[in-house]
């Protein structure tokens, strides 16, 4: 199975995303742009790839010691960005507990074996992909929002389709401690 580990948006944040998407697609209508369903949106931390089913409860435990206990970074809308076939929209940090998480998981499951990624982590989200995206003719800058602590972590399973978008599948999750708690 496909698996990756990511970071629930806050809702307040997706419509945020949403209201940037739809800025986005009148600026820039056709192009070939297949535009991600908002409820379908998250933040990867790591992408695994595929896990045989019996490994899941060992993937699982390696990552409950980084998260459990962790408190939720507080996160909001930073520039737009290209991969190629992908556009997204940055995420930045209010505070320094992101980084820290995403390190924590990835070296748990360097520890089980996965390799470490080959690049740096760069948050983001993914507004679109298709041979349209990777660029943008209208620049278009997101409203920034109040940063705002994302809710859990998860680990996710994708199930790729022939047609249309994945569906993804929390087959785990992690609460993370409010900023305010102590």
């Amino acid at each position: 199975m496909r698996l990756f580990v990511g970071l629930e948006l806050p809702p307040r944040l997706r419509v945020e995303i949403a209201a940037l998407q739809a800025r986005l697609r009148a600026a820039e209508p056709g192009g070939g742009r297949r535009w991600v369903d908002v409820s379908a949106m998250h933040l990867t931390l790591v992408f695994l790839g595929e896990v045989a089913a019996a490994r899941v409860d060992g993937v699982a435990a390696a990552i409950s010691g980084p998260v459990e206990g962790a408190v939720a970074p507080c996160l909001g809308l930073g520039g737009l960005g290209t991969f190629p076939g992908v556009d997204w929209v940055g995420v930045v940090e209010l505070g320094e507990r992101l980084v820290p998480l995403q390190r924590g998981i990835e070296s748990a499951l360097v520890a089980l074996g996965w390799p470490a990624a080959a690049r740096a982590f760069q948050p983001h989200v993914t507004l679109a992909r298709g041979p349209g995206a990777g660029r943008f003719v209208v620049p278009v800058t997101p409203g920034g929002v109040e940063p705002l602590p994302a809710p859990w972590v998860g680990l996710f399973r994708s199930h790729q389709r022939p047609a249309g978008p994945p569906r993804y599948e929390v087959l785990r999750r992690w609460p993370l401690r409010s900023p305010e708690e102590r």
